[in-house]
């Protein structure tokens, strides 16, 4: 572990950054194109020095091969798909992966080697603001299938001010998302928050807010199944939201300052056999599944996922 350690030190010393390639033809025929692309701005590119991207930007081992260090954003869905793809590939590349933490009981022990783990942190704060910020993106894969789980977070007080995020929708009197499931959720919401002031923030109103510092932070998925590393959170932290991240219960390894006001702290993974082996053989007894699509490897990794500790 030190020479990773060490590997990572001599990396931010001499950080090399890719360029990312803007090729909408990597979106055809692909479950991103509506699960990746669509969801802007949680999806959106950002910067810091151990290269935040998502699986499908790495085009090939070529790119991979031009820095030796990628920081995965990916939700555990494509993650585990990505190694279930290239568990052989991981050998012949020189390619350290920053994971997030919790994805380390899905990686088997002969390949821990190429993994850290990440999180995020901000100082633990007391404070409690009447001023509540709801993000969502109305989708099963973000939000899971369970309504009243993922609305069972809001507990407001009468005085409380609501903002609402919601990329898709421009104008929740006339809903235009075409979605049996995002109508259902609109309709739970809309009965959580009747009796709030509820303003209601387009995309350009969020990237041109200068600063979050009075809000509490509220994300309506119930994992983190489609996105963990989400730009949504990044640009709330970032600009004085107190409420996006925890403090870390860990003792990591090291520690790097993301912006003024939250970090990310990487740490040593400890590995499992309880699913990979599963799913890989899994993989192998349906060679034309697409797993990303396939109903049964989302809900085997999500019940696993909220299941084991």
């Amino acid at each position: 572990m030190s020479a990773t350690f060490d590997k990572i030190k001599n990396f931010l010393e001499s950080p090399v950054s890719y360029a990312l390639i803007k090729n909408k033809d990597l979106f055809r025929d692909n479950y991103y194109a509506q699960s990746y692309s669509e969801a802007l701005p949680m999806t959106d590119h950002y910067y810091h020095p151990l290269n935040p991207c998502f699986l499908f930007e790495l085009t090939g081992p070529a790119i991979m091969q031009h820095s030796p260090i990628i920081c995965i954003r990916d939700g555990y869905l494509s993650f585990m798909d990505f190694l279930l793809n290239n568990h052989q590939s991981l050998t012949h590349w020189n390619t350290l992966f920053l994971v997030p933490k919790i994805y380390e009981k899905l990686i088997p022990p002969h390949l821990a080697s190429f993994f850290l783990g990440y999180d995020f942190s901000q100082e633990k704060t007391k404070m409690s603001s009447r001023d509540k910020f709801i993000f969502a993106y109305l989708t099963e894969e973000y939000l899971g299938n369970n309504i009243e789980e993922s609305l069972g977070q809001l507990t407001f007080s009468p005085q409380d001010k609501v903002t609402l995020f919601l990329p898709q929708e421009t104008n929740l009197e006339k809903i235009s998302y075409n979605n049996i499931f995002a109508q259902e959720f609109l309709f739970e919401l809309s009965k959580k928050l009747k009796d709030h002031s509820v303003r209601h923030i387009n995309t350009y109103d969020f990237l041109n807010t200068a600063d979050f510092s009075s809000y509490d932070f509220i994300d309506l998925a119930s994992d983190h199944a489609l996105v963990y590393d989400n730009f949504v959170k990044f640009l709330m932290a970032s600009r004085g939201c107190k409420s996006v991240f925890g403090a870390s219960n860990q003792t990591p390894l090291l520690t790097i300052d993301i912006s003024m006001f939250h970090r990310m702290n990487l740490y040593e993974i400890h590995p499992s056999n309880d699913i990979f082996p599963e799913l890989l053989l899994f993989k192998k007894q349906n060679p034309n599944k697409k797993l990303l699509e396939d109903s049964y490897f989302l809900g085997t990794l999500r019940q696993f996922m909220k299941s084991s500790p």
